[in-house]
């Protein structure tokens, strides 16, 4: 059996374009938790981060993932490196769902972008994540032409550096959002994924009941039953 800190394999593991945010979010964690998401995942919530940043609010709910997943959302100003919500959008189409009914849905839960002063925070904390960021992959890529004990070795380095050498953000994930991410990490291992994807996410958003998106996903017909469903189809 796998030691748990070994981390991910090599060839498994995601590669994380912004390991920082998800080290620091996630600090309090055994480390075998620390990078439970699929790339998608990992870029669509720190897309949310930016929706949530654009509309002048400083934390990042449910309901700004489940947009970012559902118009694959490109903030405005500074693109956040390319994600494709590919499986979640698959999910929602599969289990009936007008997206574009659904982006206006959304949209007008949202609201409309506003001026924000923590955008110019924003670019100096993404600048300097960059550097980080670069360090990361530069270490990982390097690892993963070598032995397992190198990428082993590399692994634990690279969640060092992210935790000494990410800034703090201006914009944060919301207790809601936290859990929520937790519980599509709970989704993907009962599915049998070993990590969290946005068709996860999708079916936890669902399943949160009382938020605002999963009652609009309802009042669409897009249950927790239904996803759910529509989710068996794509793995079997």
């Amino acid at each position: 059996m796998k030691n748990a800190l070994e981390g991910p394999d090599k060839q498994d593991a995601p590669h994380i374009p912004n390991w920082g945010l998800i080290v620091k979010e996630h600090e309090e964690a055994e480390f075998e938790e620390v990078l439970p998401y699929t790339t998608e995942l990992n870029e669509a919530a720190f897309s949310a981060m930016i929706i949530a940043l654009a509309r002048g609010q400083a934390a990042a709910d449910p309901d700004h993932l489940l947009y970012t997943i559902v118009v694959n959302a490109k903030p405005p100003r500074r693109a956040v490196p390319e994600h494709d919500s590919a499986r979640g959008r698959d999910l929602l189409v599969r289990a009936g769902a007008d997206l574009s009914a659904l982006q206006g849905d959304l949209e007008e839960l949202l609201g409309p972008p506003v001026p924000n002063p923590l955008w110019d925070a924003y670019e100096v904390y993404l600048a300097d994540c960059d550097a980080v960021r670069a360090r990361i992959n530069e270490k990982l890529d390097q690892a993963r032409k070598g032995s397992d004990e190198d990428w082993n070795a590399a692994v634990v380095k690279a969640v060092a550096i992210a935790e000494a050498e990410t800034p703090d953000s201006p914009g944060e994930w919301s207790a809601a959002l936290k859990a929520l991410m937790k519980a599509a990490v709970q989704e993907a291992r009962e599915s049998g994924s070993r990590f969290a994807g946005t068709d996860h996410a999708v079916i936890a958003i669902a399943r949160e009941r009382a938020s605002a998106a999963a009652r609009l996903l309802e009042r669409r017909g897009l249950t927790p039953e239904t996803l759910f469903e529509a989710h068996r189809s794509m793995t079997d």
